[in-house]
């Protein structure tokens, strides 16, 4: 582990630890809807705003070459992957989340890098942990096609970290609370 990852990691955890208690009503508002497809829409939707923000203001930190490039066209996808989330909550009768403030703990393209693995390793763990309890064929179908992209943006982010990109023969799944817990630290309203 990198001296940055270490760094890094440990700041994931403060943030664990004091930043929770700031994003709790935020979270018990996304999820105080009807429930079922609703919610789990929901929750996709509070997670892709979570990346589509984390490329937007990496993008300001001057990041270069292929990295820079990866970071614009992933903040492209998650514009796309919020704006099919919005309509299917609409589409499913529910109100869509508003999206939050945000805050990331990143200084520079190898911050970047390192946060932008674990986010999109998270979302990928999300989808498919809700996937199953998705009730109508038209949520799974859009989670199925979504999930393969965030996938893919986990592969990226890993290569640019010099690593294997798909290090396991199949995925971890991961409960919402579980997800919310990773996430928390970075929401600030």
């Amino acid at each position: 582990m990198t001296r940055s990852a270490f760094i890094l990691r440990g700041a994931l955890g403060a943030g664990a630890l004091y930043g929770a208690g700031a994003a709790g009503p935020f979270v018990r508002r996304a999820f105080a809807q009807e429930g079922g497809d609703a919610e789990i829409l929901n929750f996709a939707l509070m997670l892709q705003y979570l990346e589509e923000e984390f490329y937007s203001q990496a993008l300001g930190l001057g990041l270069a070459g292929d990295v820079k490039k990866l970071a614009t066209a992933f903040r492209g996808h998650e514009q796309a992957h919020i704006e099919t989330l919005t309509k299917a909550v609409t589409g499913a009768g529910a109100t869509p989340v508003k999206k939050p403030t945000f805050e990331f703990p990143i200084e520079d393209q190898g911050s970047f890098v390192t946060l932008g693995m674990t986010l999109e390793d998270t979302g990928v763990m999300a989808f498919n942990g809700a996937g199953p309890m998705l009730t109508t064929e038209e949520a799974l179908a859009g989670a199925g096609m979504i999930v393969q992209v965030e996938a893919r943006h986990a592969a990226a982010l890993r290569l640019a970290a010099m690593e294997e990109p798909a290090p396991n023969a199949f995925e971890e799944t991961i409960e919402m609370k579980d997800v919310l817990e990773a996430v928390e630290p970075f929401i600030q309203t």
